[in-house]
């Protein structure tokens, strides 16, 4: 078996972080709920058991998320649901971008239509 480790930068001090106002610890339900309006379905777990034996773990699953809305990128959930949060706040917004044209972009792009 692979062991893990994890690494702590010591030249980063994690108190001198500032919580970013842009996040709240929204309430799960009304995070499910808004995507469930999106016609969102759940998306496949797929077994990888030769790997799993490779990694020397009893089981691996993959969640498939290529096929979600079509988009074939795994960010839209996150940028759907913060785009339509900016969206109740400031209802003048028309025009949303993305400093990418990867699975962030795709989804910024597929929302903002």
């Amino acid at each position: 078996m692979i062991p893990i480790k994890a690494l702590q930068n010591p030249k980063y001090n994690l108190s001198s972080v500032k919580q970013n106002s842009y996040f709240s610890s929204s309430d799960p339900k009304e995070v499910v709920a808004f995507h469930q309006k999106l016609d969102n379905k759940e998306t496949p777990l797929l077994r990888l058991p030769g790997l799993a034996k490779r990694l020397g773990v009893g089981n691996l699953l993959l969640k498939d998320e290529s096929h979600r809305f079509g988009l074939n990128a795994f960010k839209i959930l996150g940028a759907s649901y913060a785009m339509q949060k900016q969206v109740e706040k400031f209802p003048q917004i028309k025009i949303f971008c993305a400093a990418t044209d990867g699975n962030h972009g795709r989804s910024v792009a597929w929302m903002a239509r």
